[in-house]
């Protein structure tokens, strides 16, 4: 279904897995994410693609953090 579907989904597939597989004790690292994005959505993409939509999120005000791997704190801005 996700293989076909718009890169510019991307980034709402990439706060998904950030929301579903993090907490400030669990941080996934960006290779971490391609391949939950590869294995559970069938969508391909780079470690750099993850990085500008996670940078893309940040500027819509979503709280993620990077502290030895990312993750999404459970209190937004």
């Amino acid at each position: 279904m996700y293989a076909t579907a718009n890169k510019k989904m991307l980034n709402m597939l990439i706060l998904e897995i950030l929301e579903n597989y993090t907490d400030e004790n669990r941080r996934l690292t960006q290779l971490e994410i391609v391949d939950i994005l590869r294995r559970d959505y069938g969508m391909e993409c780079d470690r750099r693609a993850v990085r500008r939509n996670i940078d893309s999120l940040r500027d819509m005000d979503y709280l993620i953090t990077y502290e030895g791997g990312y993750y999404k704190s459970i209190f937004q801005l």
